[in-house]
C-alpha cells in the first residue's frame, strides 16, 4: 500500500498548502453577504475604544486580548469612533455596548460591511494558523499521512468553518487552548524551564481571551499528575509537585491576563485631552483599580457559569443544567461521517490499539475532560462552547489512518474513501451557511430549529439575505421579526407598509425593537403581507413564557423561503 511510506517533503507541504488554501477560501467567501452576528457589533468598536482610551467601559465580562487582535487592522483605515454619541455615556453597561456598536457600524461614516470583513479576516487567519498546528501536532504524534488526514478533517469541519469567520472570541479561545496543550505535550517530552514558561504564557493567552479558559486547569492537573507518577513512582510526591506546577502556571497566566488589561492604559490621558472628557467617562486607573476591574470580570464570569443562561432544546426552555444538551448537540451538529471516524477511533483506542498509548490517552483526556466540565455548567447557550475540542477531534481521528496503514484491506480502504467523500459533501452542501449545519439524523438544517436555536442556527447572520430575497421577488416591504443586531434601516429594508412611518434611521438604537413590535402586532391581527421571522423567536427563544407559543400556528406551515435556514419568510393572505 502506497501509504505505508511517508510522503516526500514536497508532496507533504504541497498537500498541506492545498488544504489550507481551500480552507481559507471556504471561510472567506462564505462570510461575504452575511450580516454581523449578535455580538459582533460589540467587539470591534470595543477593541478600538480600549486601545484608544486604555479603558474597558464597553466590555468587562470578557478579557480584551481578542478584541485587540480584531480591531488593530481597523486603525489602518479611516475609521470613525463615535465618542460624542449618547451611547458612549449611557449608564446601563448592556445598553451602552450594543447601542455604541450600532452607532459605530451603522450611524457613522464607516462602511459597516468593510469593517466587519476586515475583523472577520483576522479570525480566518488565526483559524488557518490553528490548521497548521493541527497538522504539526498530528505529524509529531503519528506521522505525515495521519497529519494530512487530521488537517483534512479540520478543513471541512462545519463547526470550525462556521466560527472561523465570526469576529468573536470562540475561535481565538480554540486556538490558544490548542496551543496550551500542544506546549504541555512538548513540556512532557522536553522538560525544561523554558517549555514550562511557554506553557504558562499560552495558558495566559487563553485566559486573556475568555475567563472560562481557567477551567482547563483540572485537565492539565490530571495530565501532569499522571506524568509525574510515571516519572517519580511516588504518588504523594507527584501530587505535591503537580500542585506546585499548577500554582506557578496560574501565576504566569494571571500576569499575562493583567498585562492584557493594562497594555494601553497610558492612552487614557491622551483621550481625555483630545475629547475633553468633562463627564470623566474614561478614568485614569491605577494598577490597583485595573486589578479590581479584572477581578470583577472574573467573578462575573464565574457567576455567569453558575447561574447559567436561558437555553432551548427540542421545544423545552431552561437556564438550569441539561446534561443531555451538549451530547445531543454533538450528535446532530456534526457530519455523520465525522461521528463515525471519531467513534471508530475510540473503539480502536480501547480495544485494538495497544502500542504507545500515551498520545491517545493525552488526547482522550482533553476531549473527555473538557466536554465533561462544559456539561457540568448551566450554559445551554450553544454548541460553540465545545468548539475547543474540535481540533483535538481532528487529531484523534487520525488514529483511523494509523490503523489503516497497518491493517487496511481493500474493503476497509473503500469504506474509508466513501466516508471521506461524504464528509466533504457535508461541508459543500451547507456552504455558505455553516452556522446552520445539522446532519441527516434529524433531517438536516431545514429542521434545525425544532431542536436548537440561537448561536446553533440563528445568530442574526442572515438579514442581508432578506434584502436580497425582497429585491429578487420585487417585495417592497416586509414585517420584520428579527433576532440580531444588524440594522434594517441601514440595509434599506422597509419594515412596514407605506402608510406607516416607524421613523427608522440608520444607527438608531431602537430600530430593531420598533420593527419587532410592528411585526408582532401585525401578525397578532393576522394582517396581510410578507413576514420575515427569525428562527430564534419563531421557536419562542428569549420571549416571555406566556408568549413562547405565539408563532405556534405557523410551526406546521411551510414557509415561502428560508433565508440561510435561519429566517423564515411567510405570506399572510
Amino acid at each position: 500500500m502506497y501509504f505505508k511510506k511517508p510522503p516526500s517533503t514536497v508532496l507533504y507541504f504541497s498537500l498541506s498548502a492545498f488544504l489550507l488554501i481551500l480552507f481559507f477560501f471556504q471561510a472567506t467567501f462564505s462570510m461575504i453577504g452575511k450580516s454581523p452576528t449578535y455580538d459582533e457589533v460589540v467587539h470591534l468598536p470595543a477593541g478600538m475604544t480600549e486601545i484608544l482610551t486604555g479603558n474597558h467601559r464597553l466590555v468587562n465580562d470578557h478579557p480584551p486580548l481578542f478584541r485587540y487582535f480584531l480591531s488593530l487592522p481597523l486603525f489602518f483605515l479611516k475609521t470613525e469612533v463615535p465618542f460624542s454619541s449618547d451611547a458612549w455615556g449611557e449608564k446601563n453597561p448592556y445598553d451602552r455596548r450594543y447601542n455604541f456598536g450600532k452607532e459605530f457600524f451603522f450611524g457613522c461614516s464607516n462602511d459597516a460591511d468593510k469593517l466587519l470583513f476586515i475583523g472577520r479576516l483576522v479570525v480566518v487567519l488565526f483559524a488557518a494558523l490553528l490548521g497548521i498546528m493541527v497538522l504539526s501536532f498530528t505529524t509529531l504524534l503519528f506521522g505525515r499521512w495521519p497529519g494530512l488526514f487530521a488537517l483534512f478533517i479540520y478543513v471541512f469541519d462545519p463547526s470550525i468553518l462556521a466560527h472561523a469567520r465570526i469576529a468573536k472570541n470562540d475561535m481565538f479561545l480554540t486556538v490558544f487552548i490548542f496551543m496550551t496543550f500542544y506546549q504541555l505535550y512538548s513540556y512532557f517530552k522536553r522538560k525544561n524551564t523554558w517549555n514550562f514558561v511557554f506553557l504558562g504564557l499560552n495558558l495566559g493567552l487563553a485566559v486573556s481571551t475568555k475567563y472560562s479558559a481557567f477551567m482547563i486547569l483540572p485537565i492539565i492537573f490530571f495530565l501532569m499528575l499522571r506524568f509525574y507518577i510515571k516519572q517519580d513512582k511516588n504518588t504523594v510526591k507527584a501530587f505535591f509537585k503537580t500542585l506546585g506546577r499548577i500554582f506557578y502556571l496560574s501565576i504566569i497566566s494571571f500576569l499575562v491576563l493583567f498585562f492584557s488589561y493594562v497594555l494601553f492604559s497610558s492612552n487614557a490621558k491622551e483621550y481625555k485631552s483630545r475629547y475633553c472628557d468633562e463627564e470623566n467617562l474614561v478614568k485614569e486607573y491605577t494598577m490597583f483599580q485595573y486589578s479590581r476591574n479584572l477581578l470583577n470580570g472574573i467573578t462575573g464570569g464565574v457567576t455567569h457559569l453558575q447561574k447559567g443562561h436561558s437555553g432551548y432544546l427540542m421545544g423545552n426552555y431552561t437556564n438550569q443544567r441539561w446534561l443531555r444538551y451538549f451530547p445531543l448537540c454533538f450528535l446532530i451538529k456534526n457530519p455523520i461521517s465525522l461521528l463515525l471516524f471519531f467513534f471508530s477511533s475510540l473503539i480502536l483506542f480501547f480495544f485494538y490499539y495497544h502500542e504507545d498509548r500515551e498520545p491517545n490517552v493525552f488526547l482522550f483526556a482533553i476531549i473527555g475532560g473538557f466536554s465533561l466540565l462544559i456539561m457540568l455548567f448551566s450554559l445551554n447557550l450553544g454548541y460553540r462552547y465545545l468548539l475547543p475540542i474540535h481540533p483535538f477531534i481532528a487529531v484523534y481521528c487520525s488514529i483511523i489512518f494509523v490503523f489503516l496503514i497497518r491493517y487496511g484491506t481493500k474493503i476497509k480502504w473503500m469504506v474509508f474513501i466513501i466516508l471521506c467523500i461524504w464528509y466533504v459533501g457535508s461541508a459543500f452542501s451547507i456552504y455558505p451557511h455553516y452556522l446552520a449545519y445539522f446532519n441527516e439524523i434529524i433531517g438536516g438544517p431545514n429542521r434545525g430549529s425544532e431542536y436548537l436555536i440561537d448561536s446553533n442556527l440563528d445568530w442574526g447572520q442572515d438579514l442581508r439575505g432578506v434584502k436580497v430575497y425582497m429585491d429578487k421577488n420585487k417585495i417592497d416591504w416586509i414585517y420584520l421579526i428579527y433576532f440580531g443586531n444588524d440594522d434594517p434601516a441601514y440595509r434599506k429594508i422597509q419594515v412596514a407598509p407605506d402608510n406607516i412611518d416607524l421613523g427608522l434611521v440608520p444607527g438608531k438604537k431602537d430600530n430593531i425593537e420598533k420593527a419587532f413590535l410592528a411585526g408582532v402586532n401585525a401578525l397578532d391581527q393576522r394582517k396581510p403581507g410578507y413576514y420575515a421571522i427569525s428562527a430564534t423567536y419563531f421557536r419562542g427563544g428569549y420571549l416571555d413564557e406566556k408568549d413562547r407559543g405565539f408563532f405556534k400556528f405557523l410551526w406546521n406551515v411551510e414557509p415561502l423561503a428560508k433565508i440561510g435556514h435561519s429566517i423564515f419568510i411567510y405570506k399572510i393572505e
